[in-house]
């Protein structure tokens, strides 16, 4: 076989996960189709794939995630067991665990498969507006911002990933501009704001990795201060991002959709601040700290945010929220619930032990995210809007489907040490297996 060709079956089996994302079964929770058949292929691609090489590195792995799995079992068990809450909140750690050796089996067999993964996402965001499923359709047919956030949304991000990784080989700032032009049609369509300043941050780190190449390529060696330097750059840069937002949304040149979701969620004690527009957009996330608060440890077991409602008004009260927030609370039968945040989420429902085990998952994904920055890779795109768009959910967005595939894939990467053993990320017995 031609060293520089990808197995055709590997290729058609990520197009196929990439492109079943958005069909989803109800399996006791949802479960995207692409589940299916990742999991349900690991008899096949598990076969030859030498895991002694990286036992060493697996067991620390599987120890975190059990750690996150026992607190579930310790929460749900002292707060009344149910059995359908509690397979629900279990699936967490047991699905990213089966991505992790998926992923494993990908990466080890040839890691530019991952390639055609997005591929495979731009048919899945096509089917999902075209044919959306029954959680999506109502707010597609909604219109305005509901459709651009459920249906407009997957279809350009898709898209711009695809197209980034296509030339991203070639010239890093085309990547970029590929991005950049994504970024535009999201203002243009008044998407989420969240994904527009994703998008924005991993303009900057392509382009970052752009200047470092022009220097020869040469590994940045991270200490202390140069992470503290680094750690204040970036403050500067989120400034410089929110005060352009505010000044732009207030002029309406983000659309009136955008003022007025400014002019609401300024509404706060901590008016315009970048505090007052996160807690009176994520009034959610301050409503589940409120809950740890009175229950840190043991939290009030899996999928019982929906019974916490009283402490999202309380969150509401404090932060003096617009009062249309209210009416809108009202007109859904006061239904609020807490949480909108991956670490505070399992914290309020699972209690600390859980959320010991995804702060070390967090920090396996960061340290990951550091590496591809570091070293850059063939498929770095993916790797950093992955990066980005998982950290940006660890504090303000739930737990989904998408980040079970996100937390495997970057374990499955730190298992491998795919950016440590080589500085363009290709392992030896990668290289030896392709000939």
């Amino acid at each position: 076989m031609n060293k520089n060709s990808i197995k055709p079956w590997l290729a058609l089996l990520l197009l196929a996960v990439g492109a079943t994302t958005r069909f989803d079964l109800t399996l006791i929770a949802r479960v995207p189709a692409s589940e299916l058949i990742a999991f349900g292929s690991l008899p096949f691609v598990l076969r030859g794939v030498p895991f002694g090489r990286f036992s060493h590195r697996i067991w620390p792995v599987v120890g975190i995630l059990a750690l996150w799995a026992l607190g579930i079992l310790i929460s749900d068990f002292v707060n009344g067991f149910s059995m359908g809450r509690f397979l629900r909140g279990f699936a967490k750690p047991v699905w990213c665990l089966l991505w992790m050796l998926f992923f494993i089996c990908v990466i080890y067999r040839d890691f530019r498969a991952l390639l055609w993964y997005p591929a495979g996402t731009v048919l899945a965001a096509l089917q999902n507006y075209f044919l959306p499923q029954a959680w999506t359709i109502d707010a597609i047919q909604e219109g305005g911002y509901s459709a651009a956030a459920y249906g407009i949304t997957p279809i350009i991000s898709a898209t711009a990933l695809f197209f980034a990784l296509q030339v991203y080989a070639k010239s890093r700032i085309l990547a970029a501009f590929c991005l950049l032009v994504s970024m535009l049609a999201l203002i243009w369509f008044e998407a989420p704001r969240s994904s527009i300043a994703i998008y924005a941050l991993d303009i900057l780190i392509i382009l970052y990795i752009a200047w470092t190449r022009r220097r020869g390529g040469k590994v940045l060696r991270l200490t202390w201060g140069k992470l503290a330097g680094f750690g204040a750059l970036g403050l500067l840069a989120v400034w410089v991002i929110f005060a352009f937002y505010v000044y732009a949304a207030s002029q309406g040149w983000l659309g009136e959709l955008q003022r007025g979701k400014l002019l609401s969620q300024s509404n706060t004690v901590f008016g315009d601040s970048p505090l007052g527009l996160i807690l009176g957009g994520r009034t959610a996330v301050f409503g589940a700290i409120l809950a740890i608060l009175d229950k840190p440890f043991l939290g009030y077991g899996s999928w019982m945010g929906i019974t916490l409602s009283e402490y999202y008004f309380d969150a509401v009260s404090y932060v003096g929220t617009d009062a249309n927030e209210l009416a809108r609370l009202t007109e859904m039968g006061g239904g609020a619930t807490p949480g909108h945040s991956i670490i505070f989420g399992v914290w309020m429902e699972n209690g600390l032990l859980a959320a010991i085990g995804v702060l070390g998952i967090a920090g396996i994904v960061l340290k990951e995210f550091i590496a591809v920055i570091q070293r850059d890779s063939r498929i770095a795109p993916l790797l950093i809007l992955f990066g980005t768009s998982f950290m940006w959910a660890f504090f303000f967005s739930p737990f989904g489907t998408n980040h079970r595939l996100m937390v495997g894939l970057f374990l499955a990467f730190h298992v491998m040490a795919f950016h440590r053993l080589q500085p363009q990320g290709q392992v030896p017995e990668m290289r030896a297996r392709a000939r």
